[in-house]
C-alpha cells in the first residue's frame, strides 16, 4: 500500500477498522506523517495480530500480546493507552484478575508503581466517561475465556522445583553477605512473584511460564540482556519455546522501539537458544 496514494482519512480509516478502535492522536499522524502510519501499521498490525494483519505462524495468543503491551505502557506512566489495551482485554475475555497477575510478573522488573499505574488504568477502563476504546456488553468479564498461556508449563512441575530463586545468582548472595534482611525480603517477594522455590497461592490465573514472558518483554525493554538470558533460561525450563519468546518480546514494540526485539534476541543467543529449537 502506498501512503501518496491515500488520503489521511482512508489510512486512519483502514487503521481503525484493523485495531478496531483508534486515538484522536492517530488521526493527526495520518495527516502529518502518512507514509510511516502505513509502514508502522503492517508492524504493529503483526505483533498483535490486528484483524488482517496476522499471520498463522504466529503462536502467541493475542491476549498474551495484549497483556505484554498493558505492562510495558504502565512502565511508561501511560495510563489512558493503557485503559484501552485493557479495554480489548475484555472485549477478549481476560479478566481483572489475570490483567493483575500480569502486572503483578513485573514488579521486579519495573517495580511496585507498576501496579499503581495498572489500577487507575483499569478504573479508567470501566469509567463510562471514557469514550476511548469500547466495553464489552455487561462490562469486564466475570469469568475468563481460556487462552493458550494460561496453561503454559503444565505437566512440568520439575520445573519449578529447580527454580532456586534470587538465592542462587551470585550477585543476590554477594548481597546477602552485605544485607542479609535485604536479600531475604526482596527474595520473598520475587519467589512470590514468579511462584519460585516451591512458592504457592491461595490461587493463580496466570502461571509461571507466562510470568516469565511479561518479565523477558520488560527486561529487553529495558535493555538488561544478562538478566533478560536468565528468565529465558527459565521459560524454557517450563516448556516455553523460542518462538513464543520472541513473539512475547515483539509484542512491546509499539511501546518501546524496535531496540526491545533486538535485545530480546541478544539475551535468547546468550541463554544458547537455536533458532530452531
Amino acid at each position: 500500500m502506498a501512503a501518496q496514494k491515500l488520503d489521511p482519512q482512508t489510512i486512519f480509516e483502514q487503521h481503525r477498522k484493523a485495531r478496531g478502535d483508534a486515538f484522536w492522536e492517530m488521526e493527526w499522524l495520518c495527516r502529518m506523517v502518512p507514509d510511516a502510519v502505513v509502514t508502522n501499521l503492517e508492524v504493529v498490525g503483526y505483533v498483535h495480530r490486528y484483524e488482517g494483519k496476522e499471520d498463522s505462524s504466529q503462536v502467541l495468543s493475542t491476549q498474551m500480546r495484549e497483556l505484554i503491551a498493558c505492562v510495558l505502557l504502565a512502565s511508561k506512566g501511560e495510563d489512558k493507552f493503557v485503559a484501552n489495551h485493557v479495554r480489548r482485554l475484555y472485549r477478549l475475555g481476560v479478566t481483572d484478575a489475570v490483567i493483575m497477575e500480569a502486572f503483578l510478573a513485573a514488579v521486579p522488573v519495573f517495580g511496585w508503581a507498576t501496579l499503581m499505574h495498572a489500577t487507575r488504568a483499569i478504573k479508567i477502563a470501566n469509567d463510562p466517561e471514557n469514550k476511548e476504546g469500547a466495553l464489552p456488553p455487561g462490562g469486564a468479564p466475570k469469568e475468563v475465556i481460556d487462552f493458550p498461556e494460561l496453561h503454559l508449563g503444565d505437566g512440568r512441575p520439575e520445573a519449578a522445583r529447580a527454580d532456586r530463586g534470587l538465592g542462587g545468582l551470585p550477585e543476590w548472595q554477594y548481597i546477602a553477605l552485605l544485607d542479609a534482611g535485604l536479600a531475604e525480603r526482596v527474595t520473598a517477594l520475587y519467589n512470590l512473584v514468579y511462584l519460585d522455590s516451591s512458592a504457592e497461592l491461595p490461587q493463580v490465573h496466570l502461571p509461571a511460564a507466562a510470568r516469565e514472558l511479561v518479565a523477558i518483554a520488560g527486561l529487553s525493554a529495558r535493555g538488561l540482556v544478562d538478566v533478560a538470558a536468565q528468565h529465558v533460561t527459565r521459560a524454557i525450563r517450563y516448556g516455553v519455546t523460542p518462538r513464543q519468546i520472541l513473539e512475547a518480546v515483539s509484542a512491546g514494540t509499539p511501546m518501546t522501539g524496535l531496540s526491545t526485539v533486538q535485545v530480546g534476541a541478544q539475551a535468547m543467543i546468550k541463554a544458547g537458544l537455536a533458532p530452531k529449537e
